[in-house]
């Protein structure tokens, strides 16, 4: 994986820009991007075609294994969630569920969020908390 520092909005949004194949941001997508104590990327684990999560918990288990596989336990790591899926950019439960649950689980593991995206074939953008709300 290459040496990006996703250490500022601007930075996120050109490596997403950089990594992500036309192919990648039409297909539903969700994939977790790790990076060090130094916001350095380290390794990008997509998962294509989610299942579907009725119910909401779906999203919490799957970054709860995600985030304790890919953390090791080490201290200092970051992690960056990027949702695909086409469409438009606005917002959906399903994006508001995977965001909670980013926040919440990596909460309780001690890991820092460098932010949850979503990445459409014409959006890029972050959700924030007004989104998700």
């Amino acid at each position: 994986m290459d040496e990006a520092r996703l250490d500022t909005p601007a930075a996120i949004d050109e490596h997403l820009t950089r990594v992500l194949t036309r192919a990648d941001r039409a297909r539903y997508g969700v994939r977790f991007v790790l990076c060090d104590h130094d916001n350095r990327v380290r390794v990008h684990c997509p998962v294509d075609e989610p299942p579907p999560f009725a119910d909401g918990s779906g999203p919490r288990a799957a970054v709860a294994a995600f985030v304790t596989l890919l953390s090791g336990g080490q201290a200092g790591v970051r992690v960056l969630l990027v949702l695909t899926r086409p469409g438009s950019g606005a917002v959906s439960a399903s994006d508001r569920a995977w965001f909670h649950a980013t926040y919440d689980i990596c909460r309780v593991a001690g890991v820092r969020v460098l932010g949850v995206y979503l990445v459409t074939p014409t959006d890029l953008r972050e959700i924030l908390l007004d989104d998700a709300l």
